[in-house]
């Protein structure tokens, strides 16, 4: 999974077990979801005819949960939204910077949604220890209302994600893509709650997830192939319609599973 995903996932579920009670002293920038990161930074954003004006609302992750809990936050949730290019699916603009869709955080409060957006932007490249993201999140929308999206239950997905995995299996077989079969066939295993070994220590908070939920985010992220020169959506049988309407809804299905897992129910 892209670590800028991997980031916003984490920021919701602490931000939930924060609101929570838990205190999470060391949470930044411990967390490996920021193991890459010079700056977390989250800034207030205003129109200016057609440029933005910024300036900054907290200097890191801790602090925001703070603040949005003294904004009376009742919740953190993951928002997707599909892209719009017919030409370009999201399992396949993924590739791309800001492709694969649009993710945000919704904070829910009493009086409506405020939505953030992340940008990340290249700091010092030459840094030895690797931190060379400058990552700003944006407050894109204020006290607004924005219908839940309609997602299905827990043990749907899961009946829905197994055939869906089952059938992408059997086409990594068909090609002998045994890398491919192997990560289909570990997320058919985590869907029973079999992990990898890499799950056991995941850093996502986990006291609002039920069993079945931590079974489909390990399922998801067993499954996620999606990248550059090399990866599933990159293979040479890319013209099969099979393969097409698989990995496109083998995509949507993890996109599911990460927003059913991670959201507060």
């Amino acid at each position: 999974m892209n670590g800028s995903l991997d980031q916003l996932l984490s920021l919701v579920s602490h931000g939930n077990a924060f609101l929570g009670g838990q205190a999470l002293d060391n949470y930044f920038p411990d967390d490996m979801s920021f193991r890459f990161c010079e700056s977390v930074r989250f800034m207030e954003l205003e129109r200016c005819n057609k440029d933005w004006k910024e300036w900054e609302h907290s200097p890191d992750p801790l602090l925001w949960f703070k603040k949005m809990k003294g904004e009376d936050a009742r919740c953190f949730r993951a928002r997707y939204l599909q892209g719009q290019d017919e030409n370009m699916p999201d399992h396949m603009s993924v590739i791309y910077p800001g492709g694969g869709g649009r993710w945000l955080i919704e904070v829910v409060k009493p009086e409506g949604s405020d939505f953030w957006e992340a940008n990340w932007e290249t700091g010092n490249r030459d840094d030895p220890q690797q931190k060379i993201w400058r990552v700003k999140y944006g407050r894109i929308l204020k006290q607004v209302h924005r219908l839940e999206q309609p997602l299905p239950d827990e043990d749907q997905l899961t009946i829905s994600l197994r055939q869906v995995l089952t059938d992408i299996k059997a086409l990594a077989d068909k090609h002998n893509e045994k890398g491919f079969s192997n990560c289909f066939n570990q997320a058919l295993k985590c869907l029973d709650g079999d992990f990898p070994r890499q799950y056991k220590g995941t850093k996502l908070d986990k006291s609002n997830m039920s069993k079945v939920s931590q079974n489909l985010m390990a399922a998801a992220r067993s499954a996620w192939v999606f990248g550059g020169m090399g990866s599933w959506n990159d293979m040479y049988f890319a013209h099969e319609t099979e393969y097409e309407a698989l990995t496109g809804k083998l995509y949507q299905h993890i996109v599911t599973a990460l927003l059913i897992s991670v959201n507060p129910k």
